[in-house]
């Protein structure tokens, strides 16, 4: 079943995303990891997930339900978190 996908150019001020849950999967942490070049043995030795991954998957995970021009980039984000993110969490992104 293919996904309604909300046009950017419609958007209004505040429009709130459908709230996702995911999780990191191990592939997919490794493969960020060597993208990024970052072997930093914290990660690999306690399974600590880089921050910044976690905007990573939420934004292809959010990128699923809205078409965006062409050219669009990021240009500010806010991120909370409450505690240190591990493998296979589960993860609940809300944004607006």
């Amino acid at each position: 079943m293919a996904v309604q996908r909300t046009d950017f150019n419609t958007l209004d001020i505040g429009f709130q995303f459908p709230v996702s849950t995911y999780s990191i999967s191990e592939d997919w942490h490794s493969a960020y990891i060597q993208a990024v070049g970052d072997d930093s043995e914290l990660y690999n030795r306690i399974n600590l997930i880089p921050h910044i991954s976690v905007l990573t998957l939420a934004m292809a995970e959010m990128s699923k339900n809205i078409s965006l021009p062409e050219g669009a980039i990021l240009v500010s984000q806010t991120l909370e978190f409450y505690r240190p993110v591990h493998l296979n969490d589960s993860i609940t992104a809300i944004a607006t």
